[in-house]
């Protein structure tokens, strides 16, 4: 008998009354068999489990004689979700005679790395200042990234737009190209044994090898120069 059987079983022998004809199972029976459940798989997670029951349900009556006892079914799909229903099987000896679905909505708390304010999509995660913040996760199929992997991430940017209070999620971010979107760039002038290097800013993203439009401050025209590593680009005569 598992954890959540044998708690089942011990509540309802500790709040039945023996020998009755008829017997019955509370609401209260029914709603901490599933929430025993519940909290028993999610005992090797991290945070701070809440559950609230979200429907009302009347009493089982039984018919006849034995003894009574619940188990609660386990619940497939993603977990922890917003709301979740556990069927709940109602024994009367070794037989089932009632199965009741419990529901509940669910929060599942946990202090996790957030953004501190409204980003748009592209920014630099260098840029971009987080903070930690008690956070609802449940319903989200990713973890939230540690502190200490953020600091691992300064060559990548934003995938979508973020809001302020948001947890930080790996899906949010992509890796940075050697040249981003009007991110600055180093322009080399090569002609014979004469360099010149000016600053430029990138009109498109680009990978090592690709020619990119990119304007020099002050110009009206962009120039096309080839990106030679990251946030240098050349334009050899």
């Amino acid at each position: 008998m598992n954890t959540a059987l044998t708690f089942c079983a011990l509540l309802l022998a500790a709040t039945t009354a023996p020998c009755l004809a008829a017997p019955s199972v509370s609401e209260e029976q029914m709603v901490a068999c599933a929430e025993a459940s519940l909290r028993a798989r999610s005992l090797a997670g991290m945070g701070r489990l809440e559950l609230v029951s979200s429907a009302e349900l009347a009493p089982s009556v039984l018919q006849g004689e034995g003894d009574v006892r619940l188990r609660a079914r386990s619940v497939d799909g993603m977990w922890p979700r917003r709301r979740v229903g556990v069927p709940v099987d109602v024994f009367q000896g070794e037989r089932i005679v009632q199965t009741r679905m419990v529901w509940f909505s669910v929060r599942w708390w946990q202090r996790v790395p957030v953004y501190a304010t409204n980003a748009r999509s592209g920014t630099p995660m260098s840029e971009l200042p987080t903070r930690t913040a008690e956070v609802d996760m449940a319903g989200i199929a990713e973890s939230s990234l540690s502190m200490e992997s953020l600091g691992t991430l300064e060559n990548w940017r934003l995938r979508r737009s973020v809001r302020a209070g948001e947890p930080v999620l790996s899906s949010d971010l992509v890796q940075r190209p050697p040249v981003s979107r009007d991110g600055a760039v180093s322009l080399s002038l090569r002609q014979g044994p004469v360099a010149l290097r000016v600053p430029a800013t990138a009109n498109a993203d680009a990978t090592l090898g690709q020619w990119v439009h990119v304007r020099v401050e002050g110009a009206e025209r962009s120039v096309l120069a080839k990106v030679i590593a990251p946030n240098e680009v050349v334009i050899e005569q």
